[in-house]
């Protein structure tokens, strides 16, 4: 019986732990060209984590959240490329500094926002013009 209720004082402690702080950022990526699109962004920060791939599929006229408990440049930061790609016809390739005018990558090509539940708020739109500017897969 001892056991158990140490087992259960132990249990209890770990469970009062801090509560998670509130996100400082709500990120929102919004597909608003007339194409279903798949987004991978390649070696991303991602909040207490390695950096790793992550991947988002964006119907046509949708967009994705995430809340990041970060600052938004680490997300990007680590990030060494990422790849657009409208239903699986054309992708738009986005590297580090490429030098194109609107890069997912870019800070400066997101929308900023001051939040009210959420302290900063980041979009970007990706629109037909970027599907312009994809290339054929082959």
């Amino acid at each position: 019986m001892k056991k158990y209720t140490i087992l259960l004082a132990i249990l209890f402690i770990i469970s009062c732990g801090p509560e998670p702080a509130d996100p400082v950022a709500e990120l929102i990526i919004k597909n608003h060209s007339t194409y279903p699109l798949e987004l991978t962004i390649y070696n991303a920060g991602i909040a207490n984590q390695s950096p790793h791939d992550i991947t988002f599929s964006l119907p046509i006229n949708n967009e994705t959240v995430y809340f990041y408990w970060s600052d938004i440049e680490l997300l990007i930061s680590p990030a060494d490329s990422t790849f657009i790609t409208f239903n699986n016809e054309k992708r738009i390739i986005y590297r580090k500094n490429d030098g194109q005018p609107r890069n997912i990558l870019d800070i400066n090509s997101w929308e900023y926002k001051q939040g009210v539940s959420v302290e900063n708020i980041y979009i970007y739109t990706i629109t037909d013009e970027d599907y312009e500017n994809a290339l054929a897969i082959k």
